[in-house]
Formats: structure tokens, sequence, C-alpha cells
């Protein structure tokens, strides 16, 4: 790994967790940096879609053979809040393995809002199904994946403040 890079991908995800995502038509009050997004949110969940459709690629570009991270990454998932549970909110997940029964577990890197008692460093055991995306900030400094948010950012070339989004949510290489 390069160094600096561990640092800039910590730049990375604390700003990424500054952005959690709730999946509710109740709006967020205005201090609490989490985006609340409708159920039904056409774009929001084509960019679920697509995250969900790279996902196999990306995990095989980051995992190693024992399901380790063999390179900085982060997931999304949508996870049942105490709210109901129709409610789901939207945390990163980072680092990461994947398990032998191929389910997930990995280390909260958001501020939970409604998921009771977890809070940021509280590990958690996930189905691939509930990711709903996925990043990975190369060694080119760009932020690869980030599907839904592009989304939540339109008209930018990354986060504000912080790393550039690649032109495409996938590296060239992958494409091969």
């Amino acid at each position: 790994m390069k160094p600096g890079f561990t640092a800039l991908m910590l730049v990375f995800v604390v700003l990424f967790a500054a952005k959690t995502v709730h999946d509710s038509a109740a709006p967020a009050p205005q201090d609490d940096p989490m985006v609340s997004v409708s159920r039904g949110d056409t774009d929001m969940n084509k960019a679920i879609a697509e995250a969900q459709e790279t996902l196999p690629l990306f995990l095989a570009q980051v995992l190693g053979p024992a399901g380790e991270m063999a390179i900085q990454a982060s997931l999304k998932v949508a996870v049942p809040t105490e709210s109901g549970a129709q409610q789901r909110e939207h945390i990163w997940i980072m680092p990461f393995v994947r398990l032998g029964d191929g389910r997930f577990s990995g280390q909260i890197d958001s501020r939970p809002r409604d998921l009771g008692d977890l809070k940021s460093g509280d590990t958690i055991t996930f189905s691939g199904d509930q990711i709903s995306d996925w990043t990975l900030l190369a060694d080119d400094g760009l932020i690869y994946g980030g599907y839904t948010m592009r989304l939540l950012y339109p008209g930018q070339t990354g986060i504000p403040g912080g790393p550039d989004f690649a032109p495409t949510p996938l590296p060239a290489a992958w494409h091969d």
C-alpha cells in the first residue's frame, strides 16, 4: 500500500460517516447530517441496483482468499430500524470480512440514528442482499463505486471537501 493511502482512506470514511442515509419519507432534523430518502425513490433504487450488480466484481477485487479485506474499502448496509419493520437505515461498514457461510461481518463506521444501542465501532453481521453500495479509494486518489453517493452529490466531482469521484464507478482495469 502506498504511503498516505491509509490516511486518505480515513479522511474519505470520516466524510462518508457524516452522510448516513435513512429510507423514510420523513425529513431529517436540520442539524442532522442524515439524508432521508423515500423507499420508492426511483433514482436511489436504480443506484442501489447498480451497486448490487457490480458487488461481485468489487468483492473479487478487495477480498483476499480467506474473505479478509486485502485493500481498503467500505460497504453501505441497510439495517432495519427500531422505528418499524419497513424502515431501514443505511450505514457504512469498514473494515469487513466475508464469513464462511457467505454472510459478512464488519465494523460500523457511521453514526447510527435509529438502530437502538448500535454505535460507531460496533461489529454487525449482515447478508449480501443488505448491501446497498460500496466504495473504494484507489491508489490514484479517486473514489470508485459510491453509486448512492454520486446521486446524493449531483453535479459535483466528489465529496465536498474530500476525494473526487472517478469518472466511472468501475476502475478501467476491472473491465477486462
